[in-house]
């Protein structure tokens, strides 16, 4: 039974007056006999005819009058009871009732860090182990209440709500890494290009100090020749 408001408590008295009222079928007898005594007209034949039942005696007794009161308390203590514990669980609607796919694109498009993201994903991953640790079965006066399926079905929407992070985190993340492999990508065909220019630049100059100095080491080769012309004989 679901119990909403005041409706279970109003069926519940319902069920104890019907209880009470049961007893209207059985009809009395007449006086010394084994013979039911006959419906009596009292206003009338339109009026609805008088039956003499146990009903009124059941209905008038102190100890029926007093069970009935107790009853009536303890239907009011166990639907507040249920009620409340009700209310528990109702903080947890908005598992249901939030679109996983709305509330995580709006989520990414901020470009959440991956701290924000792990946030999330603790968040919903405690309530999914919390929900479970829960005892399962409540009693409540005289009723129990077991809430394996619906702990199951909490921890599930919990844990989908953790996949569904998970798999949001993942995408943007893809993206990321797409978005720096484009820029890894230019920055070296820049920076190949700019190695190009420089050595195209650089290289005359460098072949010129090249020239130089081979020049200067040959320098005192030449000394040397002509030294040895200058002293050589002439024929």
């Amino acid at each position: 039974m679901i119990f909403y408001g005041d409706v279970p408590f109003n069926l519940a008295l319902c069920q104890v007056r019907n209880t009470v009222e049961s007893t209207k079928p059985f009809v009395r007898w007449m006086d010394g006999t084994c013979i039911e005594t006959p419906e009596q007209r009292v206003n009338g034949e339109d009026e609805e005819p008088f039956v003499f039942s146990f009903y009124a005696d059941v209905s008038a007794n102190p100890q029926i009058i007093k069970a009935m009161l107790i009853l009536n308390h303890m239907l009011h203590k166990a639907v507040s009871g249920v009620n409340r514990f009700i209310e528990n669980w109702r903080k947890h609607q908005h598992l249901w009732k939030q679109d996983k796919t709305t509330i995580l694109d709006k989520f990414a498009a901020k470009n959440p860090s991956c701290a924000e993201f792990e946030d999330r994903l603790s968040k919903y991953a405690k309530v999914a182990s919390d929900i479970w640790a829960l005892p399962k079965d409540k009693d409540v006066e005289f009723l129990r209440i077991s809430s394996h399926q619906l702990a199951a079905a909490v921890r599930d929407e919990a844990r989908g709500w953790v996949n569904a992070i998970g798999a949001s985190m993942a995408l943007l993340d893809a993206q990321r890494v797409k978005d720096v492999q484009s820029k890894m990508d230019k920055l070296d065909a820049d920076l190949n290009r700019d190695v190009a220019l420089t050595v195209g630049a650089v290289y005359p100059a460098g072949v010129w100090a090249a020239r130089q100095q081979a020049a200067r080491l040959r320098q005192p080769e030449m000394e040397v020749g002509r030294t040895l012309s200058v002293q050589e004989p002439a024929n």
